[in-house]
C-alpha cells in the first residue's frame, strides 16, 4: 500500500514539474524550413518527364539524348 502512495506521490511531482516548466518556457516548436529550391525541383520534375518519355519509348534515341543532356548540365 505504500508503494501505491509513493507512486502516486511521484506522479503528481511529476506532472507538477512538467506543468510549471510549460507555463515558464512553454514549447518550442521549430519553424520548418524548404530544404530544397524551386529551381532544383523543376530540374527534379523535368528529369522525372524525361524518364517517362524514355520508358515509353526505349528506342527513341533523340529522348535519351536529351535525358544525357540533362544529366550532364547538372
Amino acid at each position: 500500500m505504500d508503494e501505491l502512495s509513493i507512486d502516486n506521490q511521484w506522479e503528481k511531482i511529476v506532472e507538477s514539474l512538467k506543468e510549471a516548466a510549460q507555463a515558464a518556457v512553454g514549447y518550442n516548436r521549430k519553424k520548418k524550413e524548404q530544404w530544397i529550391s524551386e529551381s532544383t525541383s523543376g530540374i527534379i520534375d523535368r528529369r522525372a518527364e524525361v524518364k517517362i518519355s524514355i520508358d515509353r519509348h526505349e528506342h527513341n534515341t533523340t529522348c535519351t539524348a536529351e535525358y544525357l543532356d540533362d544529366l550532364k548540365a547538372q
